[in-house]
């Protein structure tokens, strides 16, 4: 399906999620956009600044996007990097965009419509690291429900944090710490870069390495193996792979309805008039 072209006019990647609204049975899009502050008092210098302004389109509802106002944190990535329990989250931002936090999560309700933030662990990623090159390799996930911080910033391994208790700091358990074997090394980079995808059931984790092959890490006997998926486009720096959860409820089925529910409202209101 094709979404609709929004009111807001912007030069900058937008920031987007989609998600399910489990009290309505609805599916939601949400996208933040960066918009200029033109005659910003507060700037000097001919210094540029944003605010981030979020909308909201539900599909099979009125067919138009519903802005939701500004977002209060600077969120990074063009789109959520882990849905869990119906909330989107993101990393957030470490470029200077005119928003200061001291935050490090930004996570979004799909049900309520409301933004939150999450802490990082309490002994890492301190505020030197929120704007170093660090922070470049930070990404977020979900493994065996869970929220996750993958970091990628070691040459010799890759560490995975797991938030054992949703929204509680001192959760934050260091849970995998995996050595870069360069075995597995389908670049000729010497470094691997991995994104893990999921937990299977049997406790092993499934990944995207380097962006051209899918591989396993068997935690236990700390080892790779190949799934012999190969071939996938490195070129254009696209490939992505993307954990799918089943639901009942049909997307074509919801989207079919698309504007159904504004022209029986709209024939309502002729009616009682």
């Amino acid at each position: 399906m094709t979404l609709p072209k929004s009111e807001i006019e912007t030069g900058f990647d937008i920031v987007s999620g989609f998600g399910f609204d489990q009290s309505t049975d609805q599916y939601k899009v949400i996208r933040v956009l960066y918009v200029t502050v033109k005659d910003d008092p507060t700037t000097t210098n001919g210094t540029v600044s944003f605010r981030m302004e979020g909308e909201i389109y539900t599909v099979g509802g009125s067919g138009e996007w519903r802005r939701i106002g500004e977002v209060p944190y600077p969120l990074r990535a063009r789109e959520s990097e882990a849905y869990l329990n119906g909330v989107l989250h993101w990393l957030m931002t470490d470029q200077d965009i005119g928003i200061e936090t001291c935050e490090f999560i930004g996570a979004f309700d799909v049900a309520s419509e409301e933004f939150r933030s999450l802490p990082p662990p309490q002994t890492q990623f301190s505020s030197e690291s929120r704007t170093s090159l660090r922070r470049l390799n930070l990404n977020l996930g979900v493994l065996g429900d869970e929220l996750c911080i993958f970091d990628n910033y070691f040459s010799d391994r890759m560490e995975i944090w797991m938030m054992k208790d949703y929204g509680v700091q001192s959760s934050w358990t260091k849970q995998y710490v995996i050595k870069r074997p360069r075995s597995l090394e389908v670049q000729q980079d010497t470094r691997v870069y991995f994104k893990p995808l999921k937990l299977t059931h049997n406790g092993e984790i499934l990944m995207l390495c380097d962006s051209v092959a899918i591989v396993c890490y068997n935690p236990v006997g700390k080892i790779f193996y190949h799934l012999g998926l190969f071939g996938l486009p490195v070129a254009t720096n696209v490939c992505k792979a993307i954990v799918h959860v089943g639901s009942l409820v049909s997307l074509r089925n919801v989207a079919a309805n698309e504007g159904e529910n504004s022209s029986n409202t709209a024939m309502d209101e002729s009616v009682k008039r």
